[in-house]
């Protein structure tokens, strides 16, 4: 379900992806190797419903409302956003109380984001004032064992790597990271050390449909870090604290925190335009679905090699319907509801929107506005083709924003914007918020209480936040040999610091910013207008939070077979006529029983606040 992303990329791109400060990727893609600027970013999940699978939480807030800009009134079976972390907030989640959210201040962005993490800070330039975040050694002297993936080439081993050298010199104790390539390690790395007798001190889980997590798991091998993180507990590791709130959601199983996250802006999926086509044709962005139909029949061009609408096929995408991006427009629920009276949950795939939005794609499709190529495409080809302008509008992550020069030169230049939310008949629309961690770093369940707090400062270490001191080794490595300062880019990567680079951000990470000196130094406010846009009609997946043992051990399968059913209809292999029969097996199936099974999770949960 996740592929894998080429090895080798620009010198551009690697900017892109890394300088932001927080995973970009779209689904369906492994990460770029060492970017220029920064961290490694991870890959993004798989374009399915399943992600809600992924044990996340209802939340409770005593606290004021969060600063993000309120969400306009979602279409009936919709779930509310509630996305963002207030500082000092009290967050029930699962029953357990989450970490106290304590931003970092130690540096200024030139536009400064909402308090509730929902708008990232901006920085125009890396911060020249670069003050420690972490004032002890946290390690004990002893070897910690680390098992995480890579997305490029493995970096050189300790002895030729000045920069982890100086890491370990800074943590007090000899890191020994085991990095694996990213589909060696999710497809059969980390399933093979779970089985396993002996795990590491530290190893990374991907929070993936494909990788059934329950709770069994977790109390049986993996260390309960509620005692140290819960509450105002956190507070004695305080880069841990200044991760957001709601990346910590889907670190929780019956009612303990087990990890610690690679925390995810809640905007993960982009609807993205040629806005120079647009323009060029004299035609603004379109309000509501029908003006987007026309736009996309207009643009489509075989004879001069454009379509409308750059999409993949297959189960996992089914023409952007299975994605959120279609569905979002018409309203549907963000994978699962739930009414709050009653507890009752709903799952997006039976409500009239989404069954709206799949006939929808069904007439773009007969219409020929998606690129022939699409039942081909992956997310790499796809994008490539966006980037080349073989169609205008296209589903995708953040680094489309500029992430590299296109394949060929295009007049006139490309000017790719975000398309404004609007919903079917025009209004604000909604937005499906994404899943809001790439994953979490756990310990093994047998160490000492010394031991876990002595990772836990470790962690603590390696989630500097943006523009310290600690950060801008963990990005860079040691001056002069791995980087050099550039007066407008600010650090730069030497030959040798892009051979060295160390995936650190593959084991915990800290919150996101908006930084992209070199490439579009207006990109800290565009971000912040686009995140406010989003963040007004974002809808919230009620499962965040919750555990259906019967979604997590089948939900993936049983996606799998209605995804197909799906994308048959939208392609005219199956008659539209079917759509209520595979609903049906899909309830079947797995439906009905998750839907039972987080009801139950979530009155339990509430009972306990």
């Amino acid at each position: 379900m996740i592929g894998v992303r080429p090895t080798r990329r620009t010198v551009l791109s690697k900017l892109v992806i890394g300088s932001i400060g927080v995973p970009l990727l779209a689904a369906c893609s492994a990460p770029a190797p060492a970017p220029t600027v920064a961290p490694i970013a991870p890959p993004a999940p798989a374009a399915t419903p399943a992600a809600a699978a992924t044990p996340a939480s209802t939340t409770v807030v005593s606290a004021p409302k969060p600063t993000a800009p309120a969400a306009s009134a979602p279409a009936p079976g919709a779930t509310a956003g509630v996305a963002g972390s207030v500082p000092g907030a009290v967050v029930n989640v699962g029953g357990v109380r989450l970490p106290t959210y304590t931003p970092y201040t130690g540096t200024t962005p030139d536009s400064p984001g909402s308090a509730d993490g929902m708008i990232d800070p901006g920085y125009k330039t890396y911060p020249a004032n670069r003050p420690k975040s972490v004032q002890s050694t946290p390690g004990d002297g002893s070897d910690i064992n680390i098992m995480t993936y890579t997305g490029g080439a493995v970096p050189p081993a300790t002895d030729q790597n000045p920069g982890w050298q100086e890491v370990n010199r800074q943590v007090g104790s000899k890191l020994n990271v085991n990095m694996t390539p990213f589909a060696d390690y999710f497809g059969t790395k980390l399933q093979v050390t779970i089985a396993g007798g002996e795990l590491p001190d530290l190893f990374f889980i991907i929070a993936d449909p494909g990788i059934t997590l329950v709770p069994e798991f977790f109390n049986a091998r993996v260390a309960d870090l509620t005692p140290y993180l819960s509450g105002d507990a956190v507070k004695d590791y305080p880069n841990l604290a200044a991760i957001p709130t709601r990346a910590w959601k889907t670190t929780v199983y019956d009612a303990k925190i087990y990890g610690v996250p690679v925390p995810l802006r809640p905007y993960f999926w982009w609807y993205w335009v040629h806005q120079e086509l647009l323009d060029q044709a004299g035609l603004k962005q379109p309000t509501n679905a029908d003006e987007l139909k026309q736009q996309l029949v207009q643009f489509t061009q075989p004879q001069q090699g454009v379509w409308g609408q750059g999409v993949e096929a297959g189960p996992i995408y089914a023409y952007g319907l299975w994605m959120g991006l279609f569905t979002s427009i018409f309203g549907a629920p963000n994978n699962w509801a739930v009414d709050a009276a009653s507890g009752k949950f709903t799952a997006t795939f039976e409500t009239d929107q989404y069954k709206q939005a799949t006939s929808y794609v069904k007439d773009l499709y007969a219409a020929g506005i998606f690129h022939p190529d699409s039942s081909n495409y992956n997310t790499i080809s796809a994008r490539d083709a966006f980037q080349a302008r073989k169609f205008v509008y296209r589903y995708d992550g953040l680094e489309m924003y500029g992430w590299r020069q296109p394949p060929v030169q295009l007049t006139p230049a490309p000017n790719i914007q975000l398309v404004k939310p609007f919903g079917p008949n025009g209004g604000a629309g909604t937005y499906w918020f994404g899943r809001p961690n790439f994953g979490f770093v756990v310990m093994p369940k047998t160490l000492s209480q010394d031991r876990v707090k002595m990772l836990l400062r470790v962690l603590n270490y390696l989630a500097a936040p943006f523009g310290t001191e600690e950060d801008l080794l963990l990005r860079f490595g040691v001056k002069r040999s791995e980087w050099t300062e550039d007066s407008a880019a600010g650090p730069v990567f030497t030959d040798k610091g892009k051979a060295d680079f160390m995936p650190w951000r593959n084991i915990v990470a800290p919150a996101p910013v908006a930084y992209l000196p070199v490439v579009a130094p207006e990109f800290p406010t565009l971000l912040q207008q686009w995140e406010s846009q989003l963040g007004a009609v974002g809808v919230e997946d009620a499962s965040v939070g919750l555990v259906s043992r019967t979604y997590a051990q089948k939900g993936a399968t049983a996606n799998r077979t209605l995804g197909d059913g799906l994308d048959d209809i939208i392609a005219g292999r199956r008659p539209f006529s079917d759509y209520d029969q595979l609903v049906k097996d899909w309830l079947d199936t797995v439906g009905t029983t998750a839907k039972s099974e987080y009801q139950q999770a979530y009155t339990a949960a509430q009972s306990k606040v």
